[in-house]
């Protein structure tokens, strides 16, 4: 990691408010989250997305982190280390970096997010990526989850990514649609199996080009996986 970054990303976990005495009323703490952990059946994919956060009431550091590979080989993977301060019931602003993997290459990035929990209990995470070229990008992910029992839930889930400019092959506009159905079932609610389809589908210059590189502008996938927090 280049020292610019570096010192970027200990600048944004120092704007964390001291510990005050006692601190009993708004104690730090800290939560792990394994969303995803998960071997895909498209071409022996697997993927892992992970995130956690340490911090206050309404002020945090968010790390998250994802990774897609086929084989022993990452095909893309991204960090981001993000401060975060509640603005709403339910609602967090976040900004911070991001850098991202692209097979050999890497990208950073400024980051502005929002996180929350929408009504008819739509969990949302909205972000705006503008890179060290001035490139414009975002990412709007959704999720619902519907409790079908004590122990069994299925969770409907859509991404949507999208950019302001042409880059480096892919298009601008709408660049891919990937929607998601995953049922789990908790033993326990610290953890929990699960099995899913994924269906993702590239629109514009974005699709010619995945097109070139993998055959298709479209993939169906099914995953089994785990979730987990601590």
């Amino acid at each position: 990691m280049n020292k610019p970054l570096l010192t970027s990303l200990l600048l944004i976990a120092a704007t964390l408010p001291a510990a005050q005495a006692g601190g009993a009323a708004d104690p730090l703490l800290g939560k792990l989250m394994v969303d995803e952990f998960e071997r895909r059946s498209d071409q022996q994919h697997s993927a892992i997305a992970v995130q956690g956060w340490l911090g206050y009431d309404r002020h945090k550091v968010w790390i998250k982190a994802e990774r897609e590979a086929s084989g022993a080989s990452t095909q893309q993977a991204e960090l981001q280390l993000l401060y975060s301060r509640a603005v709403a019931p339910f609602w967090d602003l976040q900004s911070g970096l991001r850098r991202e993997w692209h097979d050999a290459d890497h990208s950073d990035s400024w980051v502005l997010g929002l996180q929350g929990l929408a009504p008819f209990q739509l969990e949302i995470e909205a972000s705006l990526y503008i890179d060290s070229h001035a490139q414009l990008s975002a990412e709007v992910d959704i999720n619902y989850e519907l409790q079908l029992s004590q122990q069994w839930l299925l969770e409907p889930n859509i991404t949507l990514q999208l950019a302001a400019q042409h880059d480096a092959g892919y298009g601008g506009g709408l660049r891919d649609w990937q929607s998601g159905l995953r049922l789990y079932y908790y033993p326990r609610r610290e953890w929990a199996p699960y099995i899913g389809l994924l269906w993702q589908q590239y629109f514009g210059r974005t699709a010619d080009y995945v097109q070139q590189r993998r055959g298709s502008r479209q993939s169906e996938q099914l995953v089994l996986g785990l979730r987990a927090w601590f």
